[in-house]
């Protein structure tokens, strides 16, 4: 996981290769994708759109887990698992 000292703001530029999961673990995160906002706090789950910059402002301590997952392997498994 990732862990945060002093409240910050990160810039992730779109990705179109990559979906990001990313699990709350301590502390809140503000997170922006478009005109899309919301609030994570432990226990919360929310998914970085592939084709959207986004940023996160972390509060102090904020912690997360964050997955990484190849889109074409993710399409594939969805695929497969539907049988389409």
């Amino acid at each position: 996981g990732v862990s945060y000292g002093p409240a910050m703001r990160v810039r992730t530029p779109a990705f179109v290769s990559f979906i990001c999961v990313h699990f709350t673990i301590h502390g809140a995160c503000r997170f922006v994708m478009d005109s899309n906002q919301g609030v994570a706090a432990p226990g919360h789950v929310y998914v970085s759109s592939p084709q959207t910059e986004f940023q996160q402002f972390m509060e102090p301590g904020y912690r997360q887990l964050t997955l990484k997952i190849k889109r074409d392997a993710l399409t594939r498994y969805i695929v497969d698992d539907l049988g389409m």
